[in-house]
């Protein structure tokens, strides 16, 4: 399920890597332009970016069964300005993900770990059960 999030995110990315592109051909050259929708559209695709990478963080987590940074925390979380309705959806900040990603991958070494333990416990008793079966096959 891992890998078919995975393939999510990037397609949502990609998307969003368009939608960047179409914002860069507006790009204002002269003081006169239209500087505010190009910002406010720059703003808007970043909170994008961001809640993209916020739901596959989310999801990893969960998981894993490991927690998001707390959602109280206005450092750690921001309300997006995409969409205008009262219940808008909240998104890590870049110190958010930074955090979340630390924990994520703290818990995955220690499953890592967990299992890494064993495989050189495991080959050296099947090492030692093979040579005592060519001892006593030689006998």
């Amino acid at each position: 399920m891992q890998i078919l999030d995975w393939f999510e995110q990037r397609r949502a990315l990609k998307q969003i890597r368009k939608v960047e592109k179409e914002n860069d051909k507006i790009l204002p050259l002269q003081a006169g332009d239209d500087w505010e929708r190009y910002d406010l559209e720059s703003e808007r695709i970043f909170e994008m970016r961001q809640s993209v990478l916020t739901r596959y963080l989310t999801i990893k987590a969960a998981d894993l069964h490991v927690p998001l940074p707390d959602r109280r925390n206005k450092s750690f979380w921001r309300n997006a300005e995409i969409d205008d309705d009262p219940p808008r959806p909240r998104y890590l900040t870049e110190q958010g993900v930074a955090e979340a990603r630390k924990v994520i991958r703290e818990e995955q070494k220690a499953r890592r770990d967990a299992i890494a333990f064993w495989i050189p416990v495991f080959f050296g008793a099947a090492g030692m059960v093979i040579g005592i079966a060519a001892a006593l096959n030689k006998s």
